[in-house]
């Protein structure tokens, strides 16, 4: 949507040049209340075995969102990342992530 978006600008002239603007904030999810053992085969990307055993679940858990700290504050969240034109001020991209994620990692190419 975002590049339709670009290409529309760029046929009318509009064209970043003078550097972007990238910038993160965090968005809340549900805590999850795991094991220690359930969040280690969460975080090396695997599904616990309870959840496999119950639908009802692991429908009910986030298993993408990741703790960070915040302000001495730890949080359950993901990351929203986007990246503006500096000169015009229009959004040229964003993305979601799990929170562990760098605000530049996605937007090198701006």
């Amino acid at each position: 949507m975002f590049n339709d978006g670009d290409l529309q600008r760029q046929e009318k002239g509009f064209k970043a040049q003078k550097g972007q603007i990238i910038g993160a904030s965090f968005i809340n999810a549900p805590i999850q209340r795991n094991s220690r053992e359930e969040n280690a085969k969460i975080k090396a990307g695997n599904i616990p075995q309870r959840f496999k055993e119950n639908l009802n679940v692991q429908r009910q858990k986030d298993c993408d969102a990741r703790w960070a700290k915040k302000n001495d504050q730890k949080r359950y969240v993901y990351k929203d990342h986007i990246v503006i034109d500096n000169v015009d001020k229009l959004i040229r991209d964003y993305k979601v992530t799990s929170a562990e994620v760098h605000d530049a990692q996605f937007f090198l190419n701006y």
